[in-house]
């Protein structure tokens, strides 16, 4: 079990190489309506000093441009990044300057930011900021996170009327830059907004490990849809910067795998494919192994309130008795047991989540068992197969009827089931009559999104059976 991140860039006109764009003229995105951070690169570009040293390296040149942030993600030499302050900081405070060393990024998780807790009457409490903000990093492993890059909708695929994430590449993290402060702050500046800059560092193992889509490559091809990537789960690319679990940087590793093989399908020689295919294959196997037989168990302990019982899942799935801990925190849970082997906990907390669990382990193991029932019984696609064909002819629709879940603990109310066709149907006739709440990911070739996974494992890990299904590397 671990965590991953997610990095917003502004869009680069080269693939984000510490260069001035070549074409600055002709990079629009940079400066749109949603581009990072917020509104900085519009209002300090200046575009007669990019065209002047179009193509440049930015280690050398008589200043810094707006896009310092994003540009130096997959660079190659050491870059200096700077924050001014806010306007409402005291008079005496001043512009902050850090080290941005090659393939690293700046990021914020703008979502701490703003979440309930911070709040306090009309105001945010700095001191509650600081501490999300700092919690947020500390759970970043250097060396085992995966840091996944991202455009968001002022990129050259999205429109008005079609707004898309662009993915655009990943890496191994290898270090976290520490906080940074504005110098200079009084100390009503200090007390009423921290004083700490909304940056720091993330430097990755790029070029040794990940890889970047060659997007630059292609500008004007129209092959570049054949590997771009857009997340499944557009969620994962909000507010910056967002913490993934490993079954959501599981469903993006696999899109990249995806877009890997349709760059070897086209003989893309940028880059060495295979060894980047190689590496993300070894990547799928390393996530499939840390996230466990029941990747949901924990979010299911932070659900229920039983916080005591997640390092004590992680440190037992650490040693290999995940099955073992699994069963311990069920017996607490079921008044089975009073502790979790030397981990005492609040028995308050196990009545409360004992009678919540209870219920709503009944709600989630109908409800998986109906989903497996689905899951096993769909339709199969042959590996190259055109879309809604099957590997199953001839065979008759049999009807499965979907009853409404309801437990105790909700009000009764009047629900009519809903029937679909399964074995013999069209994937598309599946699509178009299945009920709205059941997830694509069980009826169709969506399977793969880490969102749609993570519900899964969820209800699994819930109803007491764990996951051993594998995905395909290929379709």
């Amino acid at each position: 079990m671990g965590w991953h991140l997610t990095a917003r860039l502004a869009w680069h006109g080269d693939g984000w190489n510490g260069h001035v764009c070549s074409e600055p003229q002709k990079n629009t995105y940079c400066v749109g309506a949603h581009s990072f951070p917020g509104d900085m690169i519009a209002e300090r570009r200046d575009l007669t000093w990019e065209q002047s040293c179009a193509g440049k390296a930015c280690a050398g040149l008589d200043k810094t441009p707006p896009c310092i942030y994003s540009v130096n993600a997959f660079g190659r030499e050491a870059l200096t990044a700077f924050a001014d302050p806010p306007a409402f900081f005291n008079k005496e405070s001043k512009k902050r300057e850090w080290a941005l060393p090659p393939a690293t990024v700046c990021v914020w998780p703008y979502e701490e930011m703003y979440r309930n807790e911070v709040r306090d009457g009309n105001r945010y409490d700095a001191r509650a900021r600081k501490k999300y903000a700092d919690e947020f990093f500390a759970k970043i492993e250097k060396n085992a996170s995966l840091v996944f890059y991202y455009s968001n909708y002022s990129n050259p695929f999205s429109t008005d009327e079609e707004p898309r994430y662009a993915l655009i590449g990943l890496s191994r993290v290898v270090e976290v830059g520490g906080e940074l402060f504005y110098d200079g702050c009084d100390e009503r500046t200090m007390e009423r907004y921290g004083g700490f800059v909304w940056d720091r560092n993330i430097t990755s193992a790029y070029p040794e490990q990940g890889l970047r889509l060659p997007y630059h490559l292609y500008k004007d091809d129209p092959r570049i849809e054949k590997f771009a990537v857009f997340p499944d789960n557009p969620l994962l690319c909000k507010y910056g910067s967002k913490l993934l679990t490993d079954d959501e940087a599981l469903g993006l590793v696999e899109q990249f795998h995806q877009a890997v093989l349709a760059l070897i399908e086209l003989g893309d020689k940028s880059e060495n494919w295979e060894a980047r295919r190689a590496w993300l294959e070894g990547v799928i196997s390393e996530l499939w192994q840390r996230r466990g037989a029941y990747p949901g168990m924990a979010e299911v302990c932070v659900y229920l309130k039983l916080h005591e019982a997640v390092p004590y899942l992680k440190s037992q799935i650490a040693l290999g008795q995940e099955l073992k801990a699994v069963a311990a925190i069920w017996s607490l849970l079921e008044g089975k047991a009073q502790s979790l082997g030397a981990t005492s906990v609040n028995k308050g907390a196990v009545d409360a989540a004992g009678e919540h669990g209870s219920c709503l382990r009944r709600t989630v193991s109908a409800f998986s068992r109906t989903c497996w029932h689905a899951w096993t019984s769909r339709p199969r696609r042959s590996l190259g197969s055109s879309k809604g064909r099957t590997t199953r002819t001839g065979c008759t629709p049999r009807p499965l009827r979907l009853q409404p879940i309801r437990t105790s603990c909700q009000s009764s109310t009047s629900v009519k089931p809903r029937t679909i066709g399964l074995p013999g149907a069209s994937l598309t006739e599946l699509r178009s009559r299945r009920p709205s709440w059941v997830s694509r990911s069980l009826l169709g070739t969506t399977h793969r999104s880490g969102f749609a996974r993570w519900r899964w494992s969820a209800c699994r890990a819930l109803a007491g059976t764990p996951l051993s299904r594998k995905v395909s590397l290929s379709r």
